[in-house]
C-alpha cells in the first residue's frame, strides 16, 4: 500500500488572527491507482482547507482524472495566496476561479471538492459539492456537518457539470481549537461519524498528522472489509440496491485545528501532487 502523510507547513502571506495553525493530511490511493497516486487532490493553508474527489470513470476514456482534480485545487490554493484582502474570499469566489482556470486548461475531467476558507478574521466559510465533506469539532462534540449533494444515488455533484454555485454553503463563527476535518468520499463512505469524530479528538494530545492518519488507514482498512455495514452500503440500501462491505476508493483526509496567527508550523506541501516522501506499507 502506498501512504502519503504529510505534516503542512507555514505558508507565506497575510493571515487572520485565527487560522488553521496545525494541519496534517493522509492519502492512500485506491491499490489499482498507487502506480500513479491515485486520483484525490487536497490543499491545506493557513487560511484554506479543501479536498477534491477525481472521477474515475474518465480513466475509461484515456483521461487521468488526477490532472483536472490537481488543476482545480492548485488553482483554487493560487487565489488564496494571491488574495491580500483583510476579509479573505468566500469559499465560493475562490472555488469559482479554481474550476474556471481549471476549465481554460481544457483538460477533462471532473470532481466533487469541500473548500473551507477563513472571512472576516474569525469567520468560516464552507462550501462542498458532491460527496466530499467537512465535520467540525468544538469542545469534543459535533458542532457541523457538510451534507451529501447526488443527482440519485452514487451520482454525486460535480464540477465542471455542476458549478460551485450549486454547492452547499454555511458560514460559522470560528473559536481557537475548533478541529475541521475535509475527506473525500472513500472515508466517508467507510466510517461512521463517531468514529471520525474519535480520532479529531485526539488532536490535542497526538496532532493533526496521527488523526488524519488514523482515519485515512480505518477507511482504507474497511474498504476492503466485503461484510462491513458501510455508511456507503446503507446508502445503498435505502436508494433500493443490496449492497454489503466498505466501499474501495481512494482515501483523503485532511485535518485543521484552529490557533491564533503566532502558532508556528513545519513540514511539506501544500498540495497532494507536490508530495515527494511515498512510504510503503
Amino acid at each position: 500500500m502506498l501512504r502519503y502523510c504529510v505534516l503542512l507547513r507555514r505558508a507565506a502571506g497575510r493571515c487572520h488572527s485565527l487560522h488553521f495553525g496545525h494541519r496534517g493530511a493522509c492519502a492512500i490511493p485506491h491499490p489499482e491507482k498507487a502506480y500513479r497516486g491515485g486520483e484525490d487532490a487536497f490543499l491545506a493553508h493557513p487560511n484554506a482547507i479543501g479536498v477534491a474527489d477525481g472521477v474515475g470513470g474518465y480513466a475509461s476514456q484515456g483521461v487521468d482524472p488526477a490532472v483536472y482534480t490537481r488543476n482545480v485545487m492548485r488553482f483554487a490554493l493560487d487565489a488564496v495566496k494571491a488574495d491580500d484582502s483583510a476579509d479573505g474570499r468566500p469559499a465560493l469566489d475562490v472555488l469559482n476561479y479554481g474550476w474556471q482556470k481549471a476549465n481554460e486548461a481544457q483538460q477533462p475531467g471532473g470532481c466533487p471538492v469541500v473548500l473551507v476558507t477563513l472571512v472576516e478574521d474569525t469567520f468560516a466559510s464552507i462550501l462542498n459539492l458532491g460527496d466530499c465533506g467537512v465535520v467540525v469539532l468544538r469542545d469534543s462534540k459535533l458542532l457541523f456537518r457538510s451534507e451529501m449533494q447526488q443527482h440519485g444515488f452514487n451520482c454525486p455533484y460535480q464540477l465542471p457539470a455542476d458549478p460551485p454555485s450549486r454547492g452547499e454553503q454555511a458560514r460559522l463563527q470560528l473559536r481557537e481549537g475548533d478541529v475541521f476535518l475535509c475527506a473525500s468520499d472513500g472515508v466517508l463512505d467507510n466510517v461512521e461519524v463517531d468514529e471520525l469524530l474519535d480520532a479529531m479528538r485526539k488532536v490535542d494530545a497526538k496532532g493533526c498528522v496521527h488523526a488524519a492518519t488514523a482515519i485515512g488507514e480505518l477507511a482504507h482498512k474497511r474498504g476492503h472489509d466485503r461484510r462491513y455495514a458501510s455508511p456507503f452500503a446503507r446508502h445503498a440500501a435505502a436508494a433500493g440496491y443490496r449492497y454489503m462491505g466498505g466501499k474501495l476508493d481512494d482515501v483523503t483526509a485532511l485535518v485543521a485545528k484552529v490557533t491564533r496567527r503566532e502558532d508556528a508550523m513545519v513540514g511539506g506541501p501544500e498540495l497532494i501532487s507536490d508530495v515527494l516522501k511515498i512510504q510503503p506499507k
